[in-house]
């Protein structure tokens, strides 16, 4: 196994956004409501992190006959941070986002990458 700490550390000097996470509990359907939608709850206490925020900008491509736009930033935390899909995420007391996926199945992880949408 390769020792990836000294590299780990390195890329955490990066880390100098402050970034709050709340997971989102697994679905349970409420009884209460009659249409039968699940309610959405989170788990307490959230995740208290530092992190690097990466915004990539806007991109527009072809998709058919109409043009797409996407805007999707990246949040690297450090490697062991809890994040996961449908978890919120706010960075430096600013903007809610929600976590639309969450990575951390690289061979050699440095960090964990987490792609963001911003809650309007």
């Amino acid at each position: 196994m390769i020792d990836l700490s000294g590299v780990q550390a390195i890329a955490n000097q990066y880390m100098t956004s402050n970034v709050v996470i709340t997971h989102k509990a697994t679905q349970a359907l409420d009884p209460t409501n009659r249409t039968g939608d699940n309610t959405i709850t989170f788990i307490e206490p959230p995740t208290v992190t530092k992190g690097w925020f990466v915004d990539r900008g806007t991109h527009t491509f072809a998709s058919g006959r109409m043009p797409t736009v996407t805007d999707r930033p990246i949040l690297r935390v450090p490697v062991g941070t809890r994040i996961a899909k449908q978890d919120t995420v706010q960075i430096n007391g600013g903007d809610s986002w929600v976590v639309v996926d969450a990575s951390d199945d690289e061979s050699w992880p440095i960090w964990i990458k987490a792609e963001l949408v911003r809650i309007e």
